[in-house]
C-alpha cells in the first residue's frame, strides 16, 4: 500500500488543482486524476466526484487557455472546472459549493435507496456549469 492509498481511502470528493501559468502542472493533473480514479471508488463503482481547479488566474500570463481546460476536464471525467485564485480568494467558495452539493446529492440518493430497498444510480446527466 502506498502513502497515497491512505489519503484516498474513503474519499467522497476530490480536488485536482494546477498552476494555470505552468503547462507542466496542467499536464500532471491528468496523472493525479488517474491515480485517484485507480485507487478509490464510491459504492456501485462510481468514480469519486473530482473538481479541476486552475489556480493563479490573478497572474497575467496563463500557459493554458480556458478551451484547453474545458477539453481536458471532459476528457478526464472531471465533475466540473473553475479558474481560481487562492491568493485573492477568487471562486474558491463557489468551487467547493459545486463539489459539496454533488457529494451531498449522491449521499442523499444512497440514503433514500437504502430506506426504500432499491437500487438507483445518480445519472451522469448534465455537468455543473464551468466558468472563470
Amino acid at each position: 500500500m502506498s502513502v497515497t492509498d491512505m489519503y484516498y481511502r474513503g474519499a467522497s470528493g476530490c480536488v485536482v488543482m494546477f498552476d494555470v501559468t505552468s503547462r507542466k502542472s496542467f499536464q500532471n493533473a491528468a496523472s493525479w486524476k488517474q491515480d485517484m480514479d485507480s485507487k478509490t471508488m464510491l459504492p456501485e463503482n462510481r468514480p469519486v466526484p473530482c473538481l479541476l481547479l486552475a489556480n493563479k488566474c490573478d497572474l497575467r500570463r496563463p500557459a493554458v487557455t480556458q478551451g484547453d481546460i474545458e477539453r481536458f476536464s471532459d476528457e478526464h471525467g472531471f465533475l466540473a472546472w473553475k479558474v481560481v485564485s487562492v491568493k485573492k480568494n477568487k471562486n474558491i467558495s463557489e468551487s467547493m459549493t459545486i463539489l459539496v452539493q454533488n457529494m451531498m446529492t449522491w449521499e442523499d440518493l444512497q440514503m433514500s435507496c437504502r430506506e426504500e430497498s432499491c437500487t438507483k444510480f445518480l445519472s451522469q446527466e448534465t455537468k455543473p456549469r464551468s466558468c472563470c
